[in-house]
């Protein structure tokens, strides 16, 4: 069993051709700095708390894939 903070490891780790292009939005309910801290060394991640509004969903869509 992996926790997010694993995951995001074992994501940094993989080879995939595709990586560059995923991004990882990190909903949580945290607001530890250290949490903060430690997801932002993963450069393809969005850190958002929760709860979650669509105005947020609308704001990542048009920042990564408005291109």
């Amino acid at each position: 069993v992996m926790d997010g903070f694993d995951f995001l490891n074992s994501f940094l780790n993989d080879n995939h051709p595709a990586k560059s292009q995923l991004k990882i939005i990190v909903l949580t309910t945290s607001t530890r700095s250290d949490d903060i801290a430690k997801v932002s060394v993963f450069p393809q991640t969005i850190f958002i708390n929760k709860p979650l509004k669509k105005e947020q969903i609308y704001d990542i869509l048009k920042l990564e894939f408005n291109n």
